[in-house]
């Protein structure tokens, strides 16, 4: 089964764990993701293949 690839607006977390985040661009193999702690709003670039799509249901 082909992986999709994954793109803005999408769910994501990191493979080694942590906050759910939402992709807010994805340039060249990098995303920039967001995630609230609390109620202040984070932004970062993350490597595609440090990624992971969560849907946020448990498996």
């Amino acid at each position: 089964m082909m992986q999709v690839p994954i793109k803005q607006g999408d769910t994501v977390r990191l493979k080694s764990g942590g906050p759910m985040m939402i992709v807010k661009a994805v340039e060249g193999d990098e995303a920039v993701a967001i995630w609230f702690e609390g109620s202040y709003k984070q932004e970062k670039r993350f490597p595609l293949s440090d990624l992971k799509r969560d849907d946020g249901s448990q498996s």
